[in-house]
């Protein structure tokens, strides 16, 4: 593949590279598919695609075949997987051929990529945030975080916040957004994956910003008082919350106040 993360409804650049050792029999048309992790196929043919034998037949020499993927244009962002292979038009089944340990196979997954969901950019693609930003942990920082709405029973509240990468990680955070009393406990809260779980933060790229739209329920019942709306990354597995530092290093705790309300 040559190319591994892509926007909504753009498929990705590929290159094949097919040695015809004999001539067929009959003709061979190739195939190259996207799928997702359900086995369901979201690409088309083109028409572009190469075939064998080829107008020009040259056995045992290499056949170059760089194309773009066509996917169809409701794909949801995500993960997908790249295969691809021969199949005989005629009785459109696949044309086994052995992998590289021996075995009879009717296609080779080339690799992977992603489709971006909506709010995520590559570096420089985003302005520089106007105000402080604020790092999570060593590899994210928050540089942006805006509150719309108000305190009403029932409600909910809308929370965008502006993430970007520093530097390449394994670990898949969860956001939260936690609203709380003076006394720490929480009125209400939200605990999700970023972009709605489509983009998970261990293949996010350095340099990238993901902007984050999360809503937050409210409860019918809200007493008077003051709240604050807290916001913070941890490790699922662990429950460890990241530390958070401003912009002079010096640690903050492990949650940000972004916002403080009241009913």
């Amino acid at each position: 593949l040559l190319s591994t993360r892509v926007p909504r409804g753009i498929g990705p650049s590929y290159q094949l590279t097919w040695r015809q050792i004999v001539r067929p029999r009959g003709k061979l048309v190739v195939f190259v598919n996207a799928y997702d992790r359900n086995d369901r196929y979201w690409s088309f043919p083109t028409g572009r695609e190469d075939t064998f034998p080829r107008a020009t037949n040259c056995p045992d020499q290499s056949v170059l075949e760089t194309d773009q993927l066509a996917v169809q244009p409701d794909t949801p962002p995500g993960r997908y997987w790249v295969e691809a292979g021969l199949i005989d038009p005629t009785t459109k089944q696949r044309v086994p051929f052995l992998s590289t340990d021996g075995k009879l196979v009717t296609r080779v997954v080339i690799g992977s990529f992603w489709m971006y969901p909506p709010g995520v950019y590559g570096p420089g693609a985003l302005p520089l945030p106007l105000g402080p930003s604020y790092a999570l942990g060593d590899t994210i920082s928050l540089d942006d975080a805006t509150v719309d709405g108000g305190l009403v029973p029932g409600g909910k509240l809308a929370v965008r916040l502006r993430w970007a990468d520093r530097r390449p990680m394994t670990t898949d955070y969860t956001v939260f957004v936690h609203v709380v009393d003076s006394s720490g406990t929480i009125l209400a809260q939200y605990d999700g994956q970023p972009a709605e779980g489509t983009y998970p933060t261990s293949v996010w790229q350095p340099g990238e910003s993901v902007v984050d739209h999360v809503s937050v329920a409210l409860p019918k019942a809200i007493p008077a008082g003051s709240y604050d709306v807290q916001v913070g990354l941890y490790d699922l597995k662990s429950g460890k919350r990241l530390i958070v530092s401003g912009s002079d290093g010096r640690p903050i705790g492990d949650h940000l106040t972004i916002a403080t309300l009241r009913p």
